[in-house]
């Protein structure tokens, strides 16, 4: 019994070589000068008989033996097949416009089609189960399997199982490939994976949780601008829309300080980013990350000349002279806030931000010796070109006050002192 099947199953393969054998001798025939309309019509007749029995025994084959090679192989004999077909009419009866040079697929002959550069293959990635993942792969298996023209659902059947693995295999592995069994098996892969509240939590817990940085880092920060591109447009693909302002606040929480004082810096007070700004801005920090990290370690770091160096030295020596260092400047070093001591700068403390009165934050600065521009315990004299954003004057935005207000006249003579880096207009 077993040597009849092996026999059938050579038999059945050997028919295939004879189908692609006819296939490119047909191919070769159209590639040559001014082929004959008839004998290609007699050619292609001939061809699509042997073809037509070929589909019918792959079938068979498929119950023989459900692994052969030659099942994988009938998508490009059928396209192949279809290709000279469609060459051969187009020479029966085509009209001239049919025979057009424009690069329009559609409007060229088979020989025109054979000189378009070959593109690569476009292949399915495997899915093994992960839900997560059960979005992307479906809409890339129905754009280049489930929707296919020209192709039998055994064939489809028989490419799907080669796309799944693991649990997802499991899943439809009972039924051998078939004509009737394909809409089956694929109707029960949907039912198992297109469970979207489940898919669309999954999704959103994974915002939830992006990683926080401590660095401004090239790998990490495109990561982290990664892994928020891709659910944010998976949840789009599942028509869930994505508020902007909750995930730029995320992001915000999860970026390195310094860049989220950078970033801070590019904002309007009474103006909302938008996502795709804030993705740009992540992209370029990062380009420019790496620009720096292909700079040899020479050109980093500016050679200084004998002047700067004295001059350096005095500078140091007039600091020394200027200021103390106390323990609440070593923590204003350390960027925590001098208002509740947490770990970042006083202008995105909640405390100092939104609480207090525009007199209080004042008052704040003066006592402790603040720059009125940026906010920061520093040395003086300190050039800054930073201005207030809706004023254009020189102190930081969160200590404007509107015309009439009485602090907008009342000017401290301890915040002149500690704010001497630019003049007050």
């Amino acid at each position: 019994m077993s040597t009849e099947k092996d026999k059938r199953i050579a038999h059945i393969v050997q028919k295939g070589k004879t189908v692609e054998r006819q296939i490119q001798a047909l191919r070769d025939f159209l590639a040559g000068d001014s082929p004959d309309p008839t004998n290609a019509k007699l050619r292609s007749t001939n061809l699509s008989s042997l073809f037509n029995e070929y589909s019918r025994n792959i079938d068979e084959l498929a119950n023989l033996q459900s692994d052969h090679p030659q099942i994988a192989a009938l998508p490009e004999v059928e396209n192949n097949y279809y290709q000279v077909v469609s060459a051969v009419r187009k020479l029966q009866g085509a009209e001239p416009s049919a025979q057009s040079t424009l690069l329009n697929t559609s409007n060229l002959t088979f020989t025109e089609q054979n000189d378009l550069p070959k593109l690569p293959e476009i292949r399915v990635a495997t899915f093994s189960g992960d839900q997560n993942e059960w979005v992307a792969w479906k809409h890339s298996f129905v754009a280049l399997v489930h929707e296919r023209p020209n192709t039998s659902n055994f064939v489809k059947h028989s490419l799907l199982i080669g796309y799944l693995s693991g649990l997802a295999k499991g899943i439809i592995k009972h039924l051998p490939p078939s004509e009737a069994n394909y809409s089956i098996v694929w109707k029960e892969l949907c039912n198992a994976f297109d469970q979207k509240r489940i898919v669309i939590n999954e999704h959103i817990d994974a915002i939830l949780t992006l990683p926080k940085l401590f660095e401004a880092k090239e790998d990490s920060l495109s990561n982290l601008l990664s892994l928020a591109r891709q659910h944010v447009n998976m949840l789009k693909q599942l028509d869930i829309v994505v508020n902007e302002e909750f995930m730029i606040r995320i992001l915000e929480r999860c970026l390195p300080t310094s860049v989220v004082s950078r970033w801070q810096d590019r904002l309007v007070a009474n103006k909302l980013p938008k996502l795709d700004e804030l993705f740009s801005f992540i992209q370029n920090t990062i380009f420019s990350l790496h620009q720096l990290g292909t700079l040899p370690s020479s050109s980093r770091k500016r050679p200084a000349d004998k002047s700067n160096h004295a001059k350096s030295k005095v500078a140091k020596h007039e600091a020394r002279s200027l200021v103390t260092t106390t323990a609440d400047d070593k923590k204003h070093s350390k960027k925590s806030s001098p208002k509740c001591n947490e770990a970042h700068h006083l202008f995105v403390c909640p405390i100092f931000r939104d609480k207090m009165q525009h007199q209080e934050k004042r008052t704040f600065v003066n006592q402790n010796k603040l720059c009125r521009n940026c906010l920061y315990a520093h040395t003086f004299p300190y050039k800054s070109d930073k201005r207030c954003k809706t004023c254009g004057k020189a102190h930081h935005t969160l200590l404007h006050a509107d015309k009439g207000s009485k602090s907008s006249d009342n000017t401290s003579n301890g915040a002149n002192a500690s704010s001497s880096s630019t003049p007050q207009s």
